[in-house]
Protein backbone atom coordinates (compact mmCIF):
# COMPACT_ATOMS: atom_id res chain seq x y z
CA UNK A 1 0.00 0.00 0.00
CA UNK A 2 1.33 3.44 -0.95
CA UNK A 3 1.31 6.68 0.97
CA UNK A 4 -1.76 8.86 1.41
CA UNK A 5 -0.68 12.52 1.41
CA UNK A 6 -2.62 15.68 2.26
CA UNK A 7 -1.63 18.47 -0.14
CA UNK A 8 -2.41 22.15 -0.49
CA UNK A 9 -0.89 25.45 -1.52
CA UNK A 10 -0.93 28.99 -0.16
CA UNK A 11 0.45 31.75 -2.36
CA UNK A 12 0.39 35.17 -0.74
CA UNK A 13 2.23 38.43 -1.31
CA UNK A 14 2.52 40.33 1.96
CA UNK A 15 3.94 43.74 2.80
CA UNK A 16 3.92 46.09 5.75
CA UNK A 17 2.62 49.21 4.00
CA UNK A 18 -0.73 47.85 2.79
CA UNK A 19 -3.86 48.92 4.64
CA UNK A 20 -5.93 46.24 2.87
CA UNK A 21 -6.68 43.26 5.15
CA UNK A 22 -6.40 39.79 3.64
CA UNK A 23 -9.92 38.53 4.34
CA UNK A 24 -11.66 35.44 3.02
CA UNK A 25 -13.28 37.69 0.41
CA UNK A 26 -9.80 38.65 -0.86
CA UNK A 27 -9.00 34.95 -1.29
CA UNK A 28 -12.26 34.48 -3.20
CA UNK A 29 -11.35 37.43 -5.44
CA UNK A 30 -8.12 35.62 -6.33
CA UNK A 31 -8.03 31.84 -6.26
CA UNK A 32 -9.81 29.69 -3.72
CA UNK A 33 -9.94 26.02 -4.69
CA UNK A 34 -11.12 23.38 -2.25
CA UNK A 35 -10.84 19.58 -2.23
CA UNK A 36 -12.02 18.06 -5.52
CA UNK A 37 -11.75 21.40 -7.37
CA UNK A 38 -7.94 21.21 -7.19
CA UNK A 39 -7.01 18.22 -9.41
CA UNK A 40 -8.70 19.40 -12.63
CA UNK A 41 -7.36 22.94 -12.14
CA UNK A 42 -3.75 22.07 -11.25
CA UNK A 43 -2.95 18.63 -12.71
CA UNK A 44 -0.70 18.92 -15.76
CA UNK A 45 0.40 22.47 -14.93
CA UNK A 46 3.99 23.55 -14.39
CA UNK A 47 3.34 24.42 -10.74
CA UNK A 48 4.15 22.95 -7.34
CA UNK A 49 0.75 21.25 -7.17
CA UNK A 50 1.09 20.03 -10.74
CA UNK A 51 4.41 18.42 -9.79
CA UNK A 52 2.78 16.81 -6.75
CA UNK A 53 0.22 15.12 -9.01
CA UNK A 54 2.99 13.91 -11.34
CA UNK A 55 5.00 12.48 -8.43
CA UNK A 56 1.91 10.80 -6.98
CA UNK A 57 1.23 9.03 -10.26
CA UNK A 58 4.88 8.01 -10.62
CA UNK A 59 5.24 6.62 -7.08
CA UNK A 60 1.70 5.32 -6.51
CA UNK A 61 0.75 7.81 -3.81
CA UNK A 62 -2.86 8.69 -3.04
CA UNK A 63 -3.28 12.46 -2.76
CA UNK A 64 -5.92 14.09 -0.61
CA UNK A 65 -6.22 17.69 -1.90
CA UNK A 66 -7.24 20.20 0.76
CA UNK A 67 -7.01 23.78 -0.51
CA UNK A 68 -5.27 26.14 -2.92
CA UNK A 69 -5.38 29.76 -1.77
CA UNK A 70 -4.03 32.79 -3.62
CA UNK A 71 -5.47 36.23 -2.86
CA UNK A 72 -4.58 39.05 -5.25
CA UNK A 73 -1.93 41.57 -4.16
CA UNK A 74 -3.26 44.51 -2.14
CA UNK A 75 -2.67 46.97 -5.00
CA UNK A 76 -4.81 44.90 -7.37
Amino acid sequence: MGYRILIGEIEHEANTFSKVPTTLERFRAGTLLLNDEIPPARRGTRTALGAAFEAAEKFGWALSPHSRLAPPPAAW
